[in-house]
């Protein structure tokens, strides 16, 4: 599983297509408004989907993409256009709790070749320090660096879900906001695997970890029990020295030979500096 990236809600694209798609009527709510530039068609895609999404609700850690296709109104200079993209995303009670001044800044120099441009499109990822059940108001300007015109969306956000499977936790001088149960595809909603997968136990936003020499030097302990508390795998042990802690992710590789039924896995980080420790027990199920 690819580890995600936390504080990092926008990436921004200029598109290059001649395709133009004038279909407007996904069902999502955008206020989008025009002044000095123009615009053939909005739309809202979620992850990697080309189909427009209906919804203004969010799934934590799914992309949302705000496409704007068939763009004109640019001042061009030698052929080539500058455009710029402001992105806010702020709280209900009108916070801004995160910013991206100029998404386009890579082109100011250059420019982009006019004839090559049909779309311009932004995304958010709903992640830290976006919140499970909040609604938040995505808000982006399109401009003309070298010109007067812009255009404004708007968009109200609800972050839900996932339904995640229930990780008990127990610590000691760690602190963490969330943790959960992941497979190779992402966060699970049920805790069922089937033998060969990669479980992956991920906590979120750690603080409390001491450091030595600007590294913090830790370790991992990770063991499947049967229902009756004795072991029904080895128990893998590591030592980690890492920097720059925001996440841990604790892992466990089941046997092409487990055999199906109930089970506990239980993952234990310590700080081998400061002996703080997190332990994360969760019970799953083997399917075959």
């Amino acid at each position: 599983m690819k580890k995600l990236i936390y504080f990092i809600i926008a990436i921004s694209l200029i598109g290059c297509s001649t395709e133009k798609n004038k279909d407007e009527k996904a069902g999502a709510t955008m206020d989008i408004t025009s002044s000095g530039l123009d615009y053939a068609s909005a739309k809202l895609l979620l992850n990697d989907d080309s189909t427009a999404y209906e919804s203004n609700s969010i799934k934590y850690a799914e992309r949302l993409k705000l496409v704007l296709s068939g763009v004109k109104g640019f001042n061009s200079e030698g052929g080539r256009i500058f455009p710029g993209a402001h992105m806010v995303i702020i709280d209900e009670k009108g916070t801004i709790i995160l910013e991206q001044t100029d998404l386009f800044s890579d082109y100011d120099s250059t420019g982009i070749e006019e004839s090559k441009v049909d779309l311009l499109y932004v995304q958010m990822i709903a992640l830290a320090p976006l919140e499970i059940g909040k609604e938040y108001s995505w808000e982006t300007r399109f401009w003309d660096k070298r010109g007067n015109g812009e255009i404004i969306a708007k968009i109200p956000v609800k972050v839900t879900g996932p339904n995640e499977v229930e990780v008990k936790i127990k610590k000691d001088k760690i602190e963490f906001w969330r943790a959960y149960l992941a497979g190779e595809k992402g966060i699970k909603s049920k805790a069922e695997f089937s033998p060969g997968d990669l479980m992956y136990i991920e906590i979120e936003q750690v603080k409390g970890l001491l450091f030595e020499e600007d590294s913090n030097h830790m370790s991992f302990e990770s063991v499947i029990l049967n229902a009756d508390g004795s072991p029904a795998s080895e128990t893998i042990y590591d030592t980690l020295k890492l920097k720059n802690i925001s996440i841990l992710e604790g892992y466990m590789h089941l046997s092409e030979k487990m055999t199906a039924g109930n089970y506990k896995w239980v993952s234990k980080f310590t700080d081998l500096v400061g002996k703080g420790y997190v332990e994360a027990t969760v019970n799953i199920k083997v399917v075959k």
